[in-house]
């Protein structure tokens, strides 16, 4: 990120528009205990992209007109990667009755697709890109703690 930010910010300062997508997860705002490790970690996404936002926006108008961090905020997706784990997955959500089933592959791509071009009237893109459940993570988490930064005047 060292090295990818500022030739990005460069980029963004010639007048390019400019993007950084990174992807996190809907366990960024829901962690399960299974997944410690991995709901941790894209947690820890979402923090480094709030931080290089407020960052961002301390930088020339014209580097912030151009530069959009954008977050790809996907739902558990069908993708046969826990197909070890997906029983022990649904039974610690309390079972099949109350378990998020995993979204298909195709629904998610299409999903994020038709929100990706979803942009702002300048032509930004959104700050995150939730689908699915994803989704239901990011609107929580706009309604309630990005509340605070707004609060703040601090960019997010």
């Amino acid at each position: 990120m060292q090295l990818v930010a500022p030739h990005l910010a460069q980029l963004a300062g010639s007048g390019v528009k400019t993007s950084l997508l990174v992807t996190s997860s809907s366990l960024t705002f829901v962690p399960i205990g299974f997944y410690p490790s991995y709901s941790a970690s894209k947690a820890g996404v979402h923090a480094l992209l709030l931080a290089l936002r407020q960052q961002l926006s301390f930088t020339p108008e014209n580097i912030q007109k151009n530069f959009s961090i954008s977050e790809i905020v996907p739902p558990y997706k069908d993708t046969g990667l826990d197909a070890e784990h997906r029983e022990a997955t649904i039974a610690m959500q309390g079972g099949k009755e109350k378990a998020f089933p995993p979204m298909p592959l195709l629904e998610f791509v299409d999903g994020f697709f038709k929100a990706l071009e979803e942009t702002g009237p300048d032509g930004t893109l959104a700050k995150e890109i939730g689908v699915g459940f994803g989704k239901v993570g990011v609107d929580t988490w706009r309604g309630s703690l990005g509340k605070i930064y707004e609060q703040w005047g601090i960019s997010t």
